[in-house]
């Protein structure tokens, strides 16, 4: 109800929605999406966002304005938590490309052993992050490989980030 009150009534445009979640544009501030989403139904990406929240410099991850837990409860889903965040623009495959070559590049001497599909996924799997984290020469890339091990990101692919700029950013790279 709480987010048909939204659309309708309010005339809030969506600007995506996914499985746990839904995006909207934010009423008064166009640089700011607010993403809804379900605590029951979502928990590992509530808990990827607290870490972005500690590493608000890193410009592989998303700014976070703020988090808002609220009483509005749907049931088994749980209660409604409301995450402001700047507002992205979809990538392209040649940008998701660019900064899955990006990562590697920032890993001496293996660049070549990977691969990966970068018109659909940013095919890198535990293995290759936990390589990234130890090896690679960009302290923001490694911070990022260790909070996606951290995490678990396993839903990273084309919808899951966003570009800031020329900058690719992991919006949403777990799956509750």
């Amino acid at each position: 109800d709480y987010i048909k009150r939204l659309t309708k009534t309010l005339n809030i445009k969506r600007l995506g929605s996914g499985v746990y979640a839904q995006v909207f544009q934010h009423p008064v501030y166009h640089n700011v999406a607010v993403k809804v989403v379900y605590a029951n139904e979502d928990p590992r990406y509530l808990e990827y966002i607290k870490l972005v929240q500690k590493h608000q410099n890193n410009p592989w991850l998303p700014k976070i304005v703020g988090i808002s837990k609220t009483d509005i409860d749907n049931g088994e889903n749980g209660k409604l938590v409301f995450v402001f965040m700047e507002k992205l623009t979809r990538a392209s495959n040649k940008q998701i490309k660019n900064a899955v070559d990006e990562i590697m590049f920032s890993v001496p001497d293996i660049k070549n052993k990977w691969y990966y599909l970068p018109t659909q996924f940013l095919d890198l799997y535990d293995d290759d992050w936990e390589i990234v984290k130890k090896y690679s020469r960009d302290k923001y890339i490694k911070e990022v490989a260790s909070i996606l091990l951290r995490v678990g990101a396993e839903d990273i692919h084309c919808g899951n980030v966003m570009m800031r700029g020329d900058q690719l950013v992991f919006t949403d790279p777990v799956a509750s």
